[in-house]
């Protein structure tokens, strides 16, 4: 199994199966990077509405999406977020790949945990499915919100609602032609350093 990478794109934690090639690591970074901005600029608040949003803004990049899934959880104090998100990221996803996320999240350094963003929080998978980039996502929202450092893997201090947000998207490849890529790749590269954080230091942005 080839090593996968794990990013943080623009505060969204991303993993990136080691079958994909280069170029098709390269779509999808750029594709949740321009995604999560549209997104942010043209939705309220609430987690399913941005949710929702987000998979438009996918579609209009060139992904197609399934409907969203929710789900709602009860968590008690002690325990921690990340073990209801992965149980969701499962369904859509292969489980060992949901468990390097996860080791992913708990190993990242400081300047990872500093750029994480406040939940709600964003968690992605890509992986090749015959042959096609899939993405598979979980967006959450915890109430009480718990403070940004050491969610969604750290136990709650005391209990809360998670709100989960599920869905996944497959790549179109006749509209990821060459041209398109790299028009794509241009949109985003003005924000692309700032926002792409490798998780692991190993780990090498795309």
């Amino acid at each position: 199994m080839n090593a996968t990478t794990a990013l943080l794109v623009d505060g969204a934690f991303l993993l990136l199966d080691g079958a994909l090639t280069a170029q098709q690591g390269d779509d999808v970074v750029n594709s949740v990077l321009l995604a999560r901005h549209v997104a942010a600029q043209t939705v309220a608040s609430d987690a399913g509405g941005y949710a929702d949003a987000l998979r438009q803004a996918l579609g209009n990049i060139g992904w197609t999406s399934t409907d969203i899934a929710t789900h709602s959880a009860q968590l008690a104090a002690g325990s921690a977020p990340l073990t209801s998100i992965t149980g969701e990221l499962a369904k859509l996803a292969p489980g060992a790949l949901v468990d390097e996320l996860v080791t992913a999240l708990e190993g990242a350094g400081p300047a990872a945990h500093q750029a994480w963003k406040a939940p709600p929080g964003l968690l992605m998978i890509a992986r090749l499915d015959s042959g096609v980039p899939v993405l598979a996502y979980d967006y959450s929202e915890l109430t009480p919100a718990e403070p940004a450092s050491g969610y969604p893997w750290a136990p709650l201090t005391e209990a809360g609602t998670l709100a989960q947000f599920t869905g996944s998207a497959a790549m179109n490849r006749m509209v990821f032609t060459t041209a398109f890529s790299q028009a794509l790749a241009a949109k985003v590269a003005p924000m692309r350093k700032a926002a792409v954080i490798p998780l692991r230091p190993e780990g090498k942005a795309r």
